[in-house]
């Protein structure tokens, strides 16, 4: 069997990390529903908890359609919890130092997003409320502190709403996290900012220094290989250990493909697929291939039977679409049906 060393699956993945990189950059942005330009709690870090109570609305069309009053939003974050979150850990936390002040970190950060990730489930408002009762619990000035944080936070992310990206080139991805970048400076300030970001800055640094050394055509494979290397080093393990995580499954997949190509075994697949992602992937993925083979099976001998009747000259317009209907119900359930008809116009729009 060939071996493939995972160090080098993750050499010949830079371009994922950058698709990465950016869709963590931007994540915070997903909705993007107006562009009202309401200040959420709208208040100064010298204001206690109860002058934000009335005002809990976000900016930048964060809002809702529902649009529900700060009153409305606490009452549903106190008597329901979203689905997605049930029977999880609070991940973060608000915390103080020793003089009671507010901590603005990446603890308190994460519990922000803890809570956004329920986004679509409920509304933005009542996620708002939601930490707006985990701030509360702090004593009155560090709650004022963690309700200013939070809307540097809520400014982020309405700006970050803005540069969402669709696909591009490695260089548009690094202009728009150098956009994403400043950003953060403006709504942090750049020192907070750097306290909060510069590991996954320098993480996606590396992510284009690799992209460019791999698209490097005067460069050997050898000599890639050995930049690649350099600059990994530069990385800590955790941000190593994000690379190994990120690239494993596409790399795997691309190098299972080439394997295939070459004649290699199913268990060859399956071993190359048990070091890199482990056994029970090896195993799902066993599976789906076997699922993917028969359904391949399925649509080869529906279209050649397919091909036989619409070329049959016995046959009318009419007769040849109803049998071809009549077969396609034959091989496949309604929902096939539907996937099988969609590939068929594709097929009919590359030949025109």
């Amino acid at each position: 069997m060939r071996t493939v060393p995972l160090n080098r699956i993750i050499a010949g993945g830079a371009g994922c990390v950058v698709l990465l990189v950016l869709a963590v950059a931007i994540a915070t942005s997903r909705d993007t529903a107006g562009r009202d330009k309401t200040r959420a709690l709208g208040a100064s870090s010298s204001q206690l908890p109860q002058s934000f109570k009335g005002s809990l609305v976000p900016p930048g069309g964060l809002a809702s359609d529902l649009q529900l009053d700060a009153d409305r939003a606490r009452a549903l974050a106190l008597i329901s919890f979203p689905a997605s979150l049930e029977g999880t850990d609070v991940d973060g936390a608000l915390e103080l130092d020793a003089r009671g002040h507010f901590i603005a970190n990446k603890n308190a950060l994460r519990l922000f997003e803890y809570f956004f990730t329920a986004l679509g489930e409920e509304p933005t408002e009542v996620i708002l409320a939601r930490i707006g009762l985990q701030i509360d619990a702090l004593p009155p000035e560090a709650a004022a502190e963690a309700y200013a944080f939070l809307q540097q936070f809520l400014d982020y992310r309405a700006g970050a709403s803005e540069m969402m990206l669709t696909g591009g080139e490695a260089a548009d991805f690094k202009e728009a996290f150098e956009r994403v970048s400043k950003l953060r400076s403006e709504a942090f300030g750049e020192e907070l900012a750097h306290e909060l970001f510069a590991d996954e800055e320098r993480y996606a640094q590396s992510a284009f220094e690799r992209w460019e050394v791999v698209r490097d055509p005067d460069l050997s494979e050898a000599e890639k290989w050995d930049r690649v290397m350099e600059i990994e080093a530069e990385l800590n393990p955790q941000q190593r250990s994000r690379i190994i995580d990120s690239l494993a499954p596409a790399e795997t997949a691309r190098i299972a493909s080439l394997m295939r190509e070459e004649g290699a075994s199913d268990q060859d697949v399956w071993q190359l697929r048990a070091d890199a992602l482990g056994e029970e992937a090896a195993w799902r993925l066993a599976d789906l291939d076997e699922k993917h083979k028969v359904w391949n099976e399925r649509v080869a001998a529906y279209n050649e039977e397919s091909e036989a009747i619409k070329s049959d000259p016995r046959l009318s317009e009419f007769e040849k679409a109803s049998l071809v209907n009549e077969l396609r119900t034959t091989y496949f359930d309604s929902t096939e049906q539907l996937r099988v008809q969609a590939l068929e116009r594709i097929a009919a729009s590359e030949l025109d």
